[in-house]
């Protein structure tokens, strides 16, 4: 590992950066985990979020992967095709450092700790081991339908 002389919210924003920079927004590959998304460059939001997670782990960093049923994201364009504004579930992380909490998402290069491209419609809850073979399953299932949603769209 690089030592980037880094610390704090510092490191978490580098190390948040570097992910967003690296991921691509993708919908076509929901079997990946998280690891192999990385290295494939593209995967949705729960697979960019434990994939950073392990770095923050490899860095010391305390962090907790998080969720919400519904949050607001402004229009975009995945796959080449334009989305339009949408309501959605999410997954982001929650990290701490020095006692401080704030979210931390690598869905967009613009993001910073504590600042993110989507708002939280709904109660953010803890994505605990155990639930997440079922947010995947939900996943995959929700992202194949927008993805047919947005084939027909660009028709």
């Amino acid at each position: 590992m690089v030592d980037t002389g880094l610390q704090g919210w510092d490191l978490v924003a580098y190390a948040q950066n570097l992910a967003a920079r690296k991921f691509t927004y993708s919908r076509r590959n929901p079997w990946d985990s998280p690891a192999r998304a990385f290295e494939r460059g593209m995967g949705y939001c729960q697979q960019q979020a434990l994939a950073l997670q392990g770095i923050y782990e490899r860095l010391g960093v305390q962090s907790q992967p998080v969720y919400a049923v519904k949050c607001r994201f402004p229009p975009t364009t995945i796959h080449g095709m334009p989305e339009p504004e949408r309501l959605s579930g999410h997954t982001w992380l929650q990290v701490t450092v020095d006692g401080e909490q704030r979210d931390v998402c690598p869905g967009r290069e613009t993001n910073r700790p504590g600042l993110t491209h989507f708002e939280v419609l709904s109660e953010a809850r803890p994505l605990s081991p155990w639930m997440r073979p079922f947010s995947h399953l939900g996943s995959v299932i929700e992202n194949a339908r927008r993805d047919r949603q947005a084939l027909r769209r660009s028709r």
